[in-house]
């Protein structure tokens, strides 16, 4: 093998900014910044211009704790608390729930799965053979030697999460992992490594945290942590991430008042994005062009005597398609953590 090829062992763990961790947990910034001043939640490092920087046990905390602050248990009897209890509270309060995050066929469906998860590798397969090894509410769909058990395997299937044993880690291996996960149509994998180089593990940012690299060997109690903070994550991806957002507005007489200013939407469009289809600039320039037909919608309607119904009626609509799109806006700027500024 070339030495420039050769796998070298990562020193120490991949660091995450505050945005990424906000994507991969759910949290909001100010209130992932509130819960570490209020309650010391986690304690992230800091570069030397101030900007904060967690760990990948920062997010498995972070995501144990959202978890449970989700199904009511309040943050102040919680955040104290090691992570083997956290992981063994979300397991046991996952027994008595109602199941309601693995239905069937989402809300309304009385069939109740377990989260399915695809082994690939000897090794963590006969770890998991262990008694009471997996978290409570999981299954394990099917078993693979290694990748290459996996992809000859022609037969489909659906998974919430792959478990991926990969000794060596390189570049192609992630695009194998990634293959993988489209045709289980999984949504998210953990991959166990021995070595790796650095700059593979850094890539899976493109992936945008849907897969976790974990550098082994692991004891049982790090892989049962493992797979409870991502089975979490995967459930939350599972269900909708708006389901909170609010849908198409009502039509009144009124016109709706604008909710971003030219100067913020104009810094919108200009913002990189960790969507990787720019959302927020190309809703940002819709809503340009919406203010700009709106604005001559309503000067027609009174320029024009004669057809002031019609332009009355193309202002209001589109004022009311605005703040539709406003509202969608307001959405992705706050799970993007993006700061716009003042009006």
């Amino acid at each position: 093998m070339p030495e420039a090829n050769k796998p070298v062992e990562t020193s120490g763990d991949i660091v995450y900014d505050i945005a990424a961790v906000c994507r991969l947990t759910g949290l909001t910034a100010p209130g992932l910044r509130m819960w570490e001043k209020r309650h010391q939640a986690v304690n992230p490092g800091r570069t030397e211009t101030g900007r904060r920087q967690y760990s990948r046990r920062d997010i498995q905390r972070l995501t144990l704790l959202k978890a449970l602050s989700n199904q009511g248990n309040s943050i102040r009897t919680i955040v104290g608390l090691p992570m083997a209890e956290l992981e063994k509270r979300l397991s046991e309060s996952s027994k008595s729930r109602d199941g309601e995050d693995f239905k069937e066929g989402g809300k309304g469906s009385d069939q109740v799965r377990a989260c399915r998860m695809i082994v690939i590798g000897s090794q963590l397969t006969a770890l998991l053979a262990s008694e009471n090894a997996l978290p409570s509410g999981v299954a394990t769909k099917c078993e693979y030697e290694d990748l290459e058990d996996a992809e000859e395997d022609r037969i489909d299937g659906e998974a919430d999460l792959l478990l991926v044993e990969i000794p060596a880690l390189f570049s192609e291996d992630l695009n194998r992992v990634r293959r993988l996960l489209n045709r289980f149509q999984a949504l998210r994998a953990i991959i166990v490594y021995a070595y790796a180089q650095k700059q593979t593990v850094e890539n899976l940012e493109e992936d945008g945290g849907l897969i976790t690299a974990i550098r082994g060997p692991l004891s049982l109690k790090e892989l049962r942590t493992a797979c409870a903070t991502d089975i979490a994550l995967a459930n939350r991806s599972a269900t909708s991430l708006i389901e909170d957002a609010p849908g198409p507005r009502e039509v009144t007489e009124g016109i709706p008042e604008r909710q971003f200013s030219k100067h913020q939407l104009a810094r919108i469009s200009r913002i990189s994005s960790v969507v990787e289809c720019e959302c927020p600039n190309h809703l940002a320039a819709l809503l340009e062009a919406m203010n700009g037909f709106e604005v001559y919608s309503a000067q027609c309607e009174n320029r024009n005597a004669a057809d002031a119904k019609i332009h009355a009626y193309l202002h209001r609509m589109t004022a009311h398609a605005r703040a539709t799109v406003e509202d969608a806006l307001k959405v992705l700027v706050e799970f993007e953590d993006i700061e716009v500024g003042d009006a």
